[in-house]
């Protein structure tokens, strides 16, 4: 269990500088140092060693408290800062609109930019459509009276607002995104700590009646992508209040004077601009944890078992599937035993892309694959024993010698194969399944050796064994 968080750098830098700037901020609730890995992370567009994630074990609270820990250690460090959020405040939206506002309210309004007015005609303004509503959304709509639910409020403003990166001081050209439920509470925390013109603490209700996120992509645009526009279209599509989906424009409605809606959206602009772009973040608790450890081991204990009477059933003796057992849990513990040291060679050995890797589900599902792989190997070696055997009453050193030099080449050939192609994975396979290819490469070395040195050895001494024990009979 535990937190992860993803963020950007607005410069390069590398792994060891990353832990050296987190470093002091990674301790428990007690002031202990907690056990934390940090990994570069590859983003289409954006420099390698400028967006990294850090794991950290639940010691140090929830990802929240993860997260303020990396950005005050940011903030501290004379090096590399976080990305943050840059808000641009465009033109008005059309005032033909007519937000449904519950009183002293806030509205994101229902908006999305068509068309641009042409350079020539002398205006900047941006025209909106307005999309059909659905019966049950139109029924909703008649059942407001508007006139009671802005009653009180003098005025009331659009601002369309777009988000973008800020980069080491400076606004990039590279759009980002957020949600109508973030920007909605960004807004009214920002208008909580002000005082409007009437001397009055101006206050926000969290309260979103209908919301529709403006379109990022506009054609005829600069920066227009007819694939991206597609996509987001589908996206609007399938937006509702409570989705999470996050756009880069949004038209907001502000019960206010402009004065004050102004204020609102300097120090709500203020504020964000402070905040860290968090790329991803995901927590996993120590019941959820618990409950993953304990399905692991069931799947491999289970696995285990149906090999064992598989292979009793297979070979006619229940000799051959202890011995096939033996050396799987062999790999198994040696693929840990790798992952464990990973974390402590994972600076001098990166030239070799190793890094300090934890046990997580993709790992299980690893050792699962590798306990498949390693005993198809172990079975065609104790095929050829069997054959090799006959009829000789007793099977010796000599007959395993010849049956494992038999299929020796078979099994060089066959662990050679798939080596090259787990070692591919491995190099180019990317973040996602780093630490799964990295099992693959160490159990399909380690499988390929402990069918020949251990589990032919253990067959051979539990066969003897057997044979030399009294009968009970």
């Amino acid at each position: 269990g535990g937190s992860s968080v993803q963020f950007r750098l607005s410069e390069s830098q590398s792994a060891d500088q990353v832990r050296e700037t987190i470093d002091s901020k990674m301790v428990s609730q007690t002031d202990e140092a907690v056990p934390y890995t940090v990994n570069g992370v590859s983003m289409q567009g954006v420099p390698d060693g400028m967006v990294y994630k850090v794991d950290v074990s639940s010691a140090i609270g929830n990802v929240d408290d993860l997260k303020s820990a990396i950005a005050d250690a940011y903030k501290e460090s004379g090096d590399a800062k976080l990305v943050t959020y840059h808000i641009g405040v465009l033109p008005d939206g059309d005032a033909s609109l007519s937000p449904v506002l519950d009183s002293n309210g806030t509205l994101l309004t229902a908006a999305r930019a068509q068309e641009d007015v042409p350079a020539d005609s002398g205006e900047q303004e941006t025209t909106v459509d307005v999309e059909a509503e659905s019966p049950a959304q139109a029924d909703a709509t008649v059942e407001v009276d508007i006139a009671d639910a802005i009653a009180g409020v003098d005025a009331t403003v659009s601002r369309v607002l777009e988000l973008s990166f800020k980069v080491g001081g400076d606004v990039s050209s590279e759009r980002a995104t957020m949600s109508a439920i973030t920007l909605k509470d960004e807004i009214v925390e920002a208008a909580g700590s002000l005082t409007g013109q009437d001397g009055n603490a101006i206050v926000l209700s969290p309260r979103v009646i209908e919301l529709e996120p403006l379109s990022s992509y506009e054609e005829g645009a600069g920066d227009y992508d007819a694939a991206k526009a597609e996509k987001e279209t589908k996206a609007i599509s399938e937006w509702n209040p409570e989705s999470s989906l996050g756009f880069t424009k949004w038209m907001i409605e502000l019960p206010l004077s402009a004065a004050d809606a102004d204020a609102v959206i300097a120090a709500f602009a203020d504020s964000i601009d402070e905040d860290p772009v968090w790329i991803s973040s995901s927590s996993v608790g120590a019941r959820v944890a618990g409950d993953m450890i304990g399905r692991a081991f069931g799947a491999l204990f289970a696995s285990l078992l149906c090999i064992i009477g598989y292979i009793w059933f297979r070979f006619q003796r229940v000799m051959y599937g202890f011995a096939a057992v033996a050396a799987l849990v062999h790999d198994v513990l040696i693929t840990l035993g790798a992952i464990a040291v990973s974390a402590f060679v994972a600076d001098a050995l990166g030239f070799l892309l190793i890094d300090p890797f934890k046990i997580s589900l993709t790992v299980v599902a690893a050792i699962l694959t590798i306990i498949g792989y390693s005993l198809n190997d172990t079975i065609v070696v104790f095929d050829r024993i069997r054959e090799t055997k006959g009829k000789a009453p007793r099977l010796t050193g000599e007959m395993i010698n010849t049956s494992i030099n038999q299929t020796l080449s078979r099994t060089l050939l066959t662990s050679l194969t798939t080596l090259i192609v787990v070692l591919l994975l491995y190099w180019f396979g990317g973040d996602g399944i780093h630490a799964f290819a990295f099992a693959l490469v160490v159990g399909v070395i380690v499988g390929t050796y402990s069918s020949i040195f251990i589990a032919s050895p253990i067959l051979l001494w539990l066969i003897q064994w057997g044979d030399d024990t009294p009968s009970t009979e």
